[in-house]
């Protein structure tokens, strides 16, 4: 879930990094029409499915009994690097506007 949800963040930050250069919606010189429609209609899905595995992280971690300390520090360290992913989407997003 840890991996997917890395996998997420990357494919989200380079959709968004996309959606927001102008080139890349031209005919002339832009990218494929496929790979448009993909950033178009799959972003906020998959910015949906990611805040979910976020939340089950979170879940998962507040679940494991207290003794358990390096199964939080690794389930830590996969949702930080989840949420520094997040806030440079928010980041990229919010920087053309």
């Amino acid at each position: 879930m840890a991996y997917a949800g890395i996998v997420l963040g990357w494919v989200e930050l380079l959709m968004a990094i996309l959606r927001e250069t102008p080139d890349f919606w031209t005919n002339a010189g832009g990218a494929p029409v496929w790979m448009r429609d993909s950033a178009r209609v799959a972003f906020y899905p998959l910015l949906l499915v990611s805040a979910l595995n976020l939340t089950g992280l979170f879940w998962l971690l507040l679940s494991l009994p207290v003794g358990s300390r390096r199964e939080a520090l690794k389930l830590l360290g996969w949702i930080a690097s989840i949420v520094v992913l997040f806030v440079v989407l928010i980041l990229v997003v919010l920087w053309d506007e």
